[in-house]
């Protein structure tokens, strides 16, 4: 990693560090999990719909939490080991979102489905920059692979609480009032069956009839993202 030392007229980086890796192989391991989430992040919803949206959330969250766990010591072992567990950590995570956003049609009605996930997705980057607020003081204290350690206890934790509150539709939640289920309940049907497409033409094969009258629009903008992002200049930072 990069240590910055501030001087009084410079700023000074100064590469530490207990591995060596090449340009390659780090930007393997930062992009690992993103290949592994292209496999599954395509079947995830139908994957919710076999097994259960509470399922494969808590299942694919808790293996990641182990994945996590595991990762110091695939990494002192051999990096290709640490680049595997990478992958399958976003392989496991792939079905997450899709199976959570069936989860938000299961309990979210229309009228508040905006605020409400609005609220979800805020909490989720507030606890992103707290986490990365402290990171960095708990690897200088700790070492790194702490950050491992707590994190991937916390989200295994997280699973436990997950799979026990968390419940797949109203009408299976043994707490919820019956107002509360009555509303939800008949607020969800009533979008499931007005958003139903009323025919099985798909709307999407549109694009492709009309590719013709797309493509001039298509020239002209990207055309001008080139113009607009020409004076950027990308450099090459090491890790």
């Amino acid at each position: 990693f990069l240590l910055l030392e501030f001087t009084s007229d410079q700023l000074i980086f100064v590469q530490t560090g207990e591995f060596e890796w090449d340009e390659m192989t780090q930007s393997y391991i930062l992009t690992g999990g993103s290949y592994g989430s292209l496999v599954t992040v395509l079947i995830g919803a139908r994957l919710a719909e076999m097994f259960g949206n509470k399922r494969v959330c808590g299942i694919a969250m808790f293996m990641s939490a182990i994945l996590n766990i595991l990762c110091p010591i695939c990494v002192r072992w051999n990096v290709a080991a640490f680049i595997a567990a990478k992958v399958l950590q976003g392989f496991f995570t792939g079905p997450f979102m899709p199976a959570n956003m069936a989860l938000f049609a299961s309990w979210l009605p229309p009228q508040e489905r905006a605020r409400l996930s609005g609220i979800i997705s805020s909490a989720s980057n507030i606890g992103s920059l707290i986490s990365m607020g402290i990171s960095g003081k708990m690897a200088s204290t700790f070492g790194w692979e702490s950050l491992f350690y707590v994190y991937g206890v916390l989200t295994a934790l997280w699973c436990v609480l997950w799979m026990f509150f968390v419940h797949e539709s109203p009408e299976t939640h043994p707490w919820i009032s019956d107002e509360e289920k009555e509303y939800i309940v008949s607020n969800t049907k009533k979008v499931a069956i007005v958003d139903r497409y009323p025919t099985m033409r798909l709307p999407c094969l549109r694009s492709f009839t009309q590719l013709h009258q797309r493509l001039p629009e298509t020239g002209s903008f990207e055309r001008k993202s080139f113009d607009a992002g020409r004076p950027i200049e990308v450099r090459n930072v090491d890790l």
